[in-house]
């Protein structure tokens, strides 16, 4: 049981005890059930954890691997940009054309506008998604050829990135007003992961 899992257990334990007005047993059972799931997941970080491969992030969990950048011109100068992190973990940021002003977002624009000590966090993606995710990710051919097809107008431009151990934005994915395939293997993979996932945002 991880700890957020452990969370969501001992809010619901706490939460059924009330609606039964026991309140004065409420704290003392959740107390007690905070130490009992705080012992089993010390013993399970220390027995179980090394061995979950899906539960353990693959790469550093505060390096920035993903961003999911949306660009659009056609109503004034939009630009939000959710930036997601080794260990699932998403901060959401909308960028003014008041403070954001580059083509590009790079690594040092990263550096301005979020701070992974106080920032709060938008919500977390399962490590196994992320896991798999950046497999496929960090096997895509940069250079792959792409095909542009123009698909509408003023939807502005939703663009899927990954970020390598050198901090250079590989893209993915991107789709708006025009729509880009790529003719590399891990795309339709990239694609159909992204899909599942990206409507929680």
């Amino acid at each position: 049981m991880n700890i957020r899992k452990m969370s969501a257990f001992i809010a619901s334990v706490i939460m059924a005890s009330s609606f039964c007005g026991c309140k004065k047993r409420v704290k003392s059972t959740g107390r007690m059930q905070l130490s009992q799931a705080l012992s089993a997941e010390k013993a399970s970080e220390e027995t179980d954890d090394a061995t979950i491969d899906g539960e353990q992030p693959l790469t550093d969990p505060d390096r920035i691997l993903f961003t999911y950048e949306y660009r659009n011109n056609a109503w004034g100068y939009q630009y939000s940009v959710y930036v997601i992190l080794g260990d699932g973990r998403c901060y959401y940021h909308s960028l003014k054309a008041g403070n954001f002003t580059v083509p590009e977002f790079s690594k040092e624009d990263i550096d301005s506008v979020i701070d992974l000590s106080s920032d709060m966090i938008s919500f977390y993606y399962d490590q196994d998604f992320i896991n798999e995710l950046y497999q496929h990710a960090r096997d895509f051919d940069p250079n792959a050829p792409k095909t542009e097809k123009h698909s509408a107008y003023d939807a502005g431009q939703n663009s899927l990135y990954y970020w390598d151990e050198d901090m250079n934005k590989v893209l993915l994915l991107s789709e708006g007003d025009y729509r880009y395939t790529f003719d590399d293997p891990n795309f339709d993979v990239i694609q159909k992961l992204w899909e599942t996932r990206y409507a929680h945002m």
